[in-house]
């Protein structure tokens, strides 16, 4: 462990910060967090991990500003346009946690604001990092060799009766090309990124020790305390040896863990029928989804669950509309005031 074995680290301490938060100057707002987060994307070599517990960014709309989701299209877009095996991996809870049903428009009303505005920036906008990899590549098949959004979920019995729930991801973290870490307090969207909203600091770490590794089958040298931060958290996410993970480029591995979720989510919805699912694209299909929910082949299905990782249900409730409803206070107050 790298934590043990210690060694020397380039570090670098970022920060989102304003007049009101560091009694900076009227006309000083800085947003480093943004930066290195932006930097490290279009620098990356062979791959950007992401790790959030939110995800909203320019691409969902004019209001929003961090430039984080459109500089993960742009080099996107250099990997395909010349040919790179290049990856991008998103890993996000199921669902924000906020109070109330999910299906309930106003108990559960900010809630759905944010899975509106994450939609917006994962899928159903026209400028969305799917939509535009897929206008780029020509379909959405191919989209799933250069993109992977995940989340995570459990399960137990609990006295005798079959459960399960979310694992929530708090974490705030940015790995590129196992060389270079940020982590921290920011969260994905632009109440963190904007610098002149809250206030979050987080440390840029890029290893000075190297270590021997694999990424699209060539050796490279790779960040010691990175390369086994990042194979720890393949493996623990997706129930496979740290060996195994360690090049994320090739193909059947790329394959395997898109399986490992595809099956993991096959599973759970038919032992469970648990929500958000990408089956329930609207309210109006819950009560017949749910039906589907069989959890006497807890037993018989549970040992085919591999690790944690399921697939992120972005088109769960896309045909329902998800905005704060007129009797809503929240209907008054500004987008800002959600992303």
């Amino acid at each position: 462990m790298c934590i043990r074995d210690r060694h020397g680290c380039k570090t670098q301490i970022v920060r989102s910060a304003s007049t009101w938060s560091l009694g900076l100057p009227p006309d000083m707002t800085e947003n480093s967090i943004q930066f290195s987060y932006v930097e490290s994307i279009m620098k990356a070599k062979h791959y950007v991990y992401i790790e959030n517990q939110f995800f909203i960014s320019d691409v969902a709309g004019p209001e929003v500003t961090n430039k984080i989701v459109n500089a993960l299209v742009v080099r996107l877009q250099l990997a395909i346009e010349t040919k790179q095996n290049f990856k991008v991996v998103i890993m996000i809870p199921v669902l924000p946690a906020f109070e109330g049903n999910i299906f309930d428009k106003q108990a559960a009303a900010v809630a759905r604001i944010q899975v509106y505005w994450e939609q917006m920036t994962i899928f159903k906008s026209k400028t969305s990092l799917i939509k535009s990899l897929q206008s780029i590549l020509g379909n959405e098949d191919d989209v799933w060799n250069y993109l992977m959004i995940g989340s995570l979920r459990t399960h137990a019995k609990l006295s005798d009766e079959p459960v399960t729930e979310m694992i929530y991801i708090h974490s705030k973290l940015l790995i590129v090309d196992d060389e270079i870490a940020v982590c921290g307090s920011a969260n994905l969207n632009d109440r963190s990124m904007d610098g002149a909203r809250d206030s979050e600091l987080c440390i840029v770490v890029e290893d000075d020790e190297k270590v021997a590794s694999r990424l699209n089958g060539i050796e490279v040298n790779a960040g010691k305390c990175v390369y086994e931060l990042r194979k720890k958290i393949f493996a623990e996410h997706f129930g496979l040896p740290e060996n195994e993970v360690e090049d994320i480029l090739d193909d059947n591995i790329w394959k395997r863990m898109h399986g490992i979720m595809k099956r993991n989510t096959e599973i759970y919805r038919e032992i469970f029928a648990v929500v958000p699912d990408n089956e329930v694209k609207s309210a109006a299909q819950y009560e017949e989804f749910k039906k589907k929910a069989n959890k006497d082949k807890y037993d018989e299905l549970v040992p085919e669950i591999v690790g944690h990782a399921v697939q992120y249900p972005y088109e769960f409730l896309i045909e329902d509309r998800l905005l704060f409803p007129i009797s809503n206070p929240g209907y008054y107050l500004p987008a800002a005031a959600f992303t």
